[in-house]
């Protein structure tokens, strides 16, 4: 294993933008705490807006406790939910704001590189889920048609679609310059 001087010894090849920062150190989190705290307290809305607008064909309830399938699979959601928060909100804040990290700005782009990577696999899978559901109601369409979304189309897909592209984005490199020339500083 590398030691922590091999690391500092080589500066990373780049800087990691302002814009995926602010997404996945605090907006993405927050987002998905705000997910949680939803389902805790109102499950079945939270559910509902995983369905497309106007279908007809799957029956949630509206009221009462949930079927223990739809409960199960609304912890799971859940605890996808909170291992964003842990990932995004705990280990890349202690990642980029530990004063014993600051200068091994190698080991820093690594992690967040690995953290992106995590949760992207992850997005494609929530996106396949969506997918799935949406086709079985007959609304594929509507799952690619943006400008004719809903409210919790928009809730649902946007806030899913958003850290999807977000994330292959930073993977490809886009937007990300050569160590020192996107923002005119070296970390």
């Amino acid at each position: 294993m590398a030691s922590p001087k091999e690391f500092q010894a080589s500066p990373p090849a780049f800087t990691i933008p302002i814009p995926y920062l602010i997404w996945n150190l605090y907006l993405e989190p927050l987002s998905a705490l705000g997910g949680i705290l939803a389902a805790l307290y109102s499950p079945n809305s939270f559910l509902l807006l995983f369905t497309p607008t106007n279908s007809n064909n799957l029956e949630l309830q509206l009221t009462g406790p949930l079927p223990p399938l739809e409960q199960l699979l609304l912890t799971q959601t859940l605890s996808l939910y909170a291992l964003f928060v842990v990932l995004e909100a705990v280990l890349l804040h202690w990642v980029f704001y530990t004063p014993k990290l600051r200068s091994h700005a190698g080991i820093r782009v690594q992690i967040f590189t690995l953290v992106m990577w995590a949760c992207l696999a992850s997005d494609g899978f929530y996106m396949l889920s969506l997918w799935n559901m949406w086709r079985g109601q007959g609304a594929e369409r509507l799952f690619w048609s943006p400008w004719l979304w809903g409210k919790n189309e928009w809730l649902t897909l946007a806030m899913t679609w958003v850290p999807l592209v977000q994330r292959v984005c930073f993977l490809m490199g886009v937007g990300v310059g050569k160590r020192g020339k996107l923002d005119g500083k070296s970390e």
